[in-house]
């Protein structure tokens, strides 16, 4: 374990002092990484009695309400609010269901988001229009509290399934490298607003090719998801981990200065040394680079360079070792 000159040996907050204690803070059980425990619905009508009943209906602590008047209104709500679900009536003053729709149909910020028209326009014809419109599903008014509970519903299980599918690497389950690097990009920002710290590690498995050519690629993928499953049952609900390449996976520290970050770090490296995986009872090190903002960067690619640098380092100095960036 490589300690940089000068670190300090102490931890900035308490959400990190699990590194230094071996405790496991997220709960009993850290949260699945395709769970999700509140849905953002966002409910846009011109009746008031409307919204106060959709609020009746889905009050449950799953569920966050924003409501809108019209269109127009809605619109100004999506630039703080960011929903899962959208529920919509189509005759409304100002901006209406089907002009609503078509302003954010292809924007790609709401490309998972469901929508649905809840209106008391029933025919064949508004029906076909809507689809026409590419709405998710059509509630009619007055509507049956049963199923519009089942509606949106099916709607939360379609989000969580398309997310599975967008964000997750499908052979390890961990977060892909466009979902890992984006939630990098949110957290540095938090940084830059309220500097505090945050640690990255780029961890590689060691010889990783050796495995494939010697087991063959069936018992890689084994050693790929197992240290994936490892290390992401060792973070806190907080913390990401993501795959960035072939054997390469960034790991997210929020609020965790570069101290901890190493305990954290050797502590992995000490948990997959000690396994041993599949039938042919396989033996894996790692090496990881540690960099940490905003001491070494606060912006993404010069983070990620800072962190590869130290990658290498790790490799350079014999492997199965941590590194931090200078």
């Amino acid at each position: 374990m490589t300690m940089p000159e000068g670190v300090r040996r102490k931890f900035v907050k308490r959400p990190v002092r699990w590194y230094e204690e071996g405790v496991y803070t997220a709960g009993e059980k850290k949260m699945g990484e395709f769970e999700k425990s509140t849905f953002n619905i966002l409910v846009v009508d011109d009746d008031e009695n409307v919204l106060q009943l959709v609020k009746i209906i889905l009050a449950d602590r799953k569920y966050h309400l924003v409501t809108a008047r019209d269109g127009k209104e809605a619109l100004d709500k999506l630039g703080t609010f960011r929903p899962d679900i959208i529920i919509c009536d189509i005759l409304m003053p100002n901006l209406d269901g089907y002009q609503f729709r078509d302003a954010i149909r292809d924007r790609d910020e709401y490309y998972l988001t469901s929508f649905i028209f809840m209106s008391a326009k029933t025919t064949t014809e508004d029906r076909v229009r809507g689809i026409e419109h590419g709405v998710d599903a059509y509630i009619t008014k007055p509507f049956d509290v049963v199923e519009f509970r089942a509606i949106v519903n099916s709607m939360i299980k379609k989000r969580l399934q398309l997310e599975r599918l967008v964000n997750h690497d499908a052979l390890t389950h961990v977060y892909n490298k466009r979902k890992i690097i984006g939630e990098l990009e949110r957290e540095l920002q938090r940084v830059k607003r309220y500097s505090n710290s945050l640690s990255i590690i780029i961890v590689d498995i060691d010889h990783f090719k050796q495995v494939n050519d010697t087991h063959g690629h069936p018992e890689g993928d084994t050693v790929l998801e197992t240290i994936a499953e490892t290390a992401r049952n060792s973070l806190r609900a907080i913390d990401m981990i993501g795959r960035i390449g072939g054997e390469e996976f960034l790991i997210i520290l929020p609020e965790t200065d570069l101290n901890g970050a190493l305990i954290y770090a050797d502590r992995l490296r000490m948990m997959v040394a000690a396994l041993v995986i599949g039938p042919n009872d396989i033996k894996v090190t790692i090496s990881g680079g540690i960099a940490t903002a905003p001491a070494h960067a606060v912006d993404r690619e010069p983070l990620i360079r800072k962190a590869d640098e130290a990658l290498y380092e790790a490799k350079r100095a014999g492997r199965d070792r941590i590194a931090c960036a200078r």
